[in-house]
C-alpha cells in the first residue's frame, strides 16, 4: 500500500514539474518574441495610419475636381462657348465667350480660365494676375498633347504641366465639349500646383507627410509653412521629384501600373522606402478619375517605442505564475485525487467486487470516466445473464431457420406433387388418345389434356407472381373496369367447381359502387379467385357468399370492401398465424388431403398491400371462414378508352375471306412452336412463310409482301425486338404482333417501343390469336 502511494505521489510530482517547466519555457519565449511582436504591432498601426491618410487625400482631390467639373458643366448651359467653338471667327460669339470667361473664373475662384476650339485650333485665355484676355491661334504640331487626350475618350482630364511663358507649373482641368459625338473644343481652368497642394495636403499629424503624384509620375508636396512645418526638409526634397528619383528602379513602377489598370478605385499599395537614410512606410492610392495618386509617408523611427515593453513583461510574468499556481491547485483537486479513487475502484472490479461504485457526479471528462467505470462494473455483472439470454435467442433463431427450411422442403415436395399430377394427366391422356381408336375417347383425352395444361399453367403463374412480388418487379396497371364485370367473370370461371360440390355461390353487389373504377382488374380478379377457390376447396356443403360494399367515397377516390364467406371446415387460431406465410398451409394434413402450393393466400395478401389495402380473416372451427379485404381505387364519371379484356366473338368466315390470297410471315425458332402456330392458323387457309430467326425475317420482309407478321421475341442471331427495329426502317405499314413467354408489363412496353403493333403471351389460344388478327385486319 505504501509503495502504491509513493508511486502515485511520484507521478503527481512529475506532472507538477512538467507543468512548471512548460510555463517557464513559455515565459522565455514570451520575453524573446515580445519585442518583435510589439514592433510588428507598431508597423501595422503605422500602415493603417498612412493608409487612412492616403484615402482621405484621395477623397479631398476627388471632391475638389468634382466641384470644378460641376461648375464647368454649368458654364456650358447657355451654349456661349459652344457657339464660339463652332464659329470662332464670329466677333459676336467671341465677345460673348470672353465675357463668360471672366465671369466663370470669378465664380470658380481659379487662377486662370481658358476655352479651346478644334477647327481651327484657337484658344481664349484669361488669368487673374494679368487680367487680360489672350486669343492665340495654335499649331497642332506644337501641341502634341491635345490629340493624345482626345483619343482617350474621357469626359475630362487633369494635367500638371509647366507653362513655357512664365515657367510656373500649373494644374490644368480640361472638360471635353462634344456635339453629336464630335469633339468641338475644351473648357477648363488652371491653378498653380502649389495652390492645389496647399489646399489638399493640409494635415494635423506631425508624423505623417502627405504627397500627390501627378499624371506624369512627379511628386507634388506642399511647401506652405503651416502644412509642412513638421516635415519641411522632406517636403522640399520630394517636391518635383520623379518616381525613380524617390523610390528607385527596383520597383520599376509595376505596382503603380497595376494600381492604374485596376478598376477598383480603393486598391492601395503599401511599401517600405528609404529616403535620406530614414525608413518610411508609404501608402499609395490610385485616383482613377484623374489618373493621379495620393501618397502618405510615415517614419518608422517615430513609431518605435510608442508601446512600452517593461510593464507588459511584468504583467505577463505575474499572470503566468498566477496561472501556474491555479493550475496546480485545480489539478490536485479535480484530477489527482479523483484518479486515485478510480484506480482503487478498477482494482476492486479486477477482484470481482462490482458493488462498490464511485461517488463522482461531476459532468466533466473524469466524471464521465467515473460513470463509465460504474457502468462497466454493472455491465460485467450482467454479462452472464446476457450471454445466457443470447444463447436462448440463438437457439430460437436456429429453430426458426430449421422451420423455414422444413417449410421450403415441404413446399418443394408439394410443388413436385402439384406439377407431376397435371403432368401425369397430360402424358397419360396423350398416350390414351394416341392408342384408342374411339373418337369420343380421343376427344375426352384432348379435353383432359387441355384442363391439366391450364392447371399446370396456373401453378407456374402462381410461382412466377410470387417471385415477381418478392423482387418488386410486379407493376400494377391503371385502367378502367367494372366490378360487376369481374364478378360475372368469376361466376363463369368457378361455375363448374361449384356445381361439382353442389354448393351455392351468392353475390351481393353494392349499387353505390361507381361503374368506372380505375385500377388493375386482373390482379383484383386474381385475389378474389384465390379466395373463392380456397373457399370451394374447404367447403363440402352449404354456400359461399361474396359481398361488396362501398366503404368510403370522396371526389376522386373510393374504398371498396369485399368479403368471401364460406361454411367450410374453418381454421383454428393456431393455424391462422401461418396462413399468409408463403409455402405454408394450415397443416400438412390439409396439403395431403386438399392439395395446393400454399402460395394463393400469400400472393393475395401481398397484392392487396401493393394496392394500399389490407386483408383480414375471421374463422371458427367447423363453422366456416370469412376473408375480408379493402382496396383504395380512383374512379371516373366517364368510361376510359382502355378497359379490361372481355370475351368477344369473331366471324371466322369473314376473317378467312379478308385474308384470302394473302400471306403471313411466322418468325419462330422452335420447330414444335412452328407446328403449333401453323395448326392454330390452319382454319384461316392462308399461306404461311416461316423464318427461324430475326435475320431471315428481315431478309424475307425485304423480298416479299405480307399482310401480317407473328414475331417471336427470344431467338438466336437476331431477336424479335432487333428484327422489328430493322424492319421499321423500310416498312412502317405491315402489322407485326409479338409472341413471347415473357409476360410482364415491361416486356409489352419494350415490344411496342421496338415498333410492334401488339403483343401476346405464350401459351397462345386460337381464339386469342384470331381476335387480335381481326382487330388489325378489319
Amino acid at each position: 500500500m505504501t509503495n502504491k502511494s509513493i508511486k502515485n505521489k511520484s507521478i503527481r510530482l512529475r506532472i507538477i514539474f512538467l507543468i512548471i517547466l512548460v510555463f517557464t519555457l513559455v515565459l522565455v519565449f514570451f520575453s524573446y518574441f515580445l519585442k518583435d511582436f510589439i514592433t510588428g504591432v507598431e508597423q501595422d498601426l503605422g500602415k493603417k495610419m498612412v493608409l487612412q491618410h492616403a484615402i482621405i487625400n484621395k477623397e479631398k482631390a476627388l471632391s475638389h475636381f468634382t466641384q470644378n467639373l460641376n461648375l464647368v458643366k454649368r458654364s456650358l448651359l447657355n451654349n456661349t462657348y459652344q457657339d464660339w467653338m463652332k464659329n470662332n471667327d464670329n466677333e459676336k460669339f467671341k465677345t460673348k465667350a470672353i465675357q463668360s470667361v471672366k465671369k466663370d473664373c470669378q465664380v470658380i475662384d481659379c487662377y486662370g480660365w481658358f476655352i479651346l476650339s478644334i477647327a481651327p485650333l484657337t484658344s481664349i485665355d484669361w488669368n487673374k494676375e494679368s487680367n487680360t484676355i489672350k486669343t492665340v491661334p495654335l499649331k497642332l504640331e506644337e501641341n502634341s498633347w491635345l490629340p493624345k487626350k482626345l483619343k482617350e475618350n474621357n469626359e475630362f482630364y487633369v494635367d500638371a504641366d509647366i507653362n513655357t511663358i512664365d515657367g510656373n507649373t500649373y494644374v490644368f482641368f480640361d472638360y471635353i465639349v462634344r456635339e453629336n459625338d464630335q469633339v468641338i473644343g475644351t473648357v477648363g481652368s488652371y491653378a498653380l500646383v502649389s495652390t492645389i497642394t496647399n489646399q489638399l495636403l493640409s494635415t494635423s499629424n506631425q508624423d505623417i507627410l502627405d504627397v500627390l503624384i501627378d499624371n506624369h509620375g512627379v511628386f507634388r508636396t506642399s511647401l506652405n509653412e503651416n502644412t509642412s512645418r513638421y516635415h519641411p526638409s522632406l517636403s522640399k526634397f520630394l517636391s518635383n521629384k520623379e518616381w525613380h528619383q524617390v523610390i528607385g528602379d527596383d520597383l520599376d513602377k509595376s505596382s503603380l501600373i497595376k494600381l492604374k489598370n485596376n478598376t477598383n478605385s480603393h486598391l492601395v499599395k503599401t511599401i517600405d522606402i528609404r529616403i535620406n537614410e530614414v525608413n518610411y512606410i508609404a501608402a499609395i492610392v490610385y485616383i482613377e478619375e484623374i489618373e493621379w495618386y495620393a501618397m502618405s509617408l510615415f517614419s518608422k523611427e517615430a513609431m518605435e517605442g510608442s508601446i512600452v515593453i517593461l510593464p507588459l513583461f511584468l504583467v505577463g510574468t505575474l499572470l503566468l505564475f498566477s496561472v501556474i499556481a491555479l493550475t496546480l491547485y485545480f489539478l490536485n483537486k479535480l484530477v489527482f485525487k479523483r484518479l486515485i479513487v478510480m484506480n482503487k475502484s478498477v482494482n476492486n472490479i479486477a477482484l470481482g467486487n462490482y458493488k462498490d461504485l464511485i461517488k463522482d457526479c461531476r459532468s466533466d471528462e473524469l466524471g464521465t470516466l467515473a460513470q463509465g467505470i460504474n457502468t462497466m462494473s454493472q455491465e460485467i455483472s450482467k454479462n452472464l445473464s446476457k450471454i445466457k439470454s443470447q444463447n436462448n435467442a440463438l437457439n430460437d433463431a436456429i429453430d426458426k431457420a430449421n422451420a423455414a427450411n422444413n417449410a421450403k422442403s415441404i413446399f418443394l415436395s408439394n410443388m413436385s406433387h402439384e406439377i407431376r399430377t397435371p403432368m401425369n394427366a397430360v402424358l397419360g391422356f396423350a398416350e390414351i388418345g394416341r392408342n384408342t381408336k374411339v373418337l369420343f375417347e380421343k376427344d375426352d383425352s384432348l379435353e383432359q389434356i387441355q384442363r391439366s395444361g391450364e392447371h399446370l399453367l396456373q401453378i407456374i403463374n402462381d410461382v412466377l407472381d410470387f417471385s415477381k412480388i418478392g423482387s418488386k418487379q410486379l407493376e400494377l396497371e391503371k385502367i378502367s373496369f367494372s366490378f360487376s364485370a369481374i364478378l360475372k367473370k368469376i361466376t363463369q370461371i368457378c361455375k363448374s367447381d361449384i356445381d361439382k360440390k353442389n354448393i351455392s355461390l351468392n353475390f351481393l353487389l353494392d349499387d353505390s359502387i361507381p361503374s368506372h373504377l380505375i385500377g388493375d382488374p386482373l390482379k383484383i380478379e386474381q385475389i378474389i379467385i384465390n379466395l373463392v377457390s380456397n373457399a370451394i376447396k374447404f367447403t363440402e356443403h352449404g354456400s359461399i357468399d361474396i359481398n361488396t360494399r362501398l366503404k368510403r367515397q370522396n371526389e376522386n377516390n373510393v374504398i371498396i370492401e369485399l368479403s368471401v364467406k364460406d361454411t367450410g371446415i374453418g381454421i383454428t387460431p393456431e393455424q391462422q398465424k401461418n396462413l399468409f406465410i408463403a409455402f405454408s398451409q394450415a397443416d400438412n394434413s390439409i396439403t395431403r388431403k386438399f392439395g395446393g402450393t400454399g402460395l394463393g393466400l400469400a400472393i393475395s395478401k401481398q397484392l392487396v398491400e401493393m394496392m394500399g389495402g389490407e386483408i383480414t380473416l375471421k374463422s371458427e372451427r367447423d363453422k366456416g371462414t370469412e376473408f375480408t379485404f379493402t382496396i383504395p381505387l380512383t374512379y371516373s364519371t366517364e368510361k376510359l378508352e382502355k378497359k379490361i379484356e372481355e370475351s368477344a366473338d369473331f366471324d371466322l368466315v369473314k376473317l378467312k375471306a379478308a385474308l384470302y390470297g394473302k400471306k403471313i410471315l411466322l418468325v419462330e425458332d422452335n420447330r414444335i412452336n412452328q407446328i403449333v402456330a401453323k395448326k392454330t392458323l390452319e382454319p384461316l387457309s392462308i399461306s404461311i412463310d416461316i423464318a427461324e430467326n430475326g435475320l431471315q425475317a428481315v431478309e424475307k420482309m425485304k423480298n416479299n409482301t405480307y399482310s401480317l407478321v407473328l414475331m417471336d421475341i427470344q431467338m438466336p442471331e437476331l431477336d424479335g425486338l432487333q428484327a422489328t427495329e430493322q424492319i421499321r426502317m423500310f416498312d412502317n405499314d405491315t402489322v407485326i404482333i409479338g409472341m413471347s413467354a415473357h409476360a410482364s408489363i415491361q416486356d409489352t412496353e419494350k415490344a411496342i417501343k421496338s415498333g410492334m403493333n401488339d403483343y401476346m403471351t405464350k401459351p397462345i389460344k386460337q381464339k386469342t390469336v384470331f381476335l387480335m388478327i381481326s382487330e388489325y385486319i378489319f
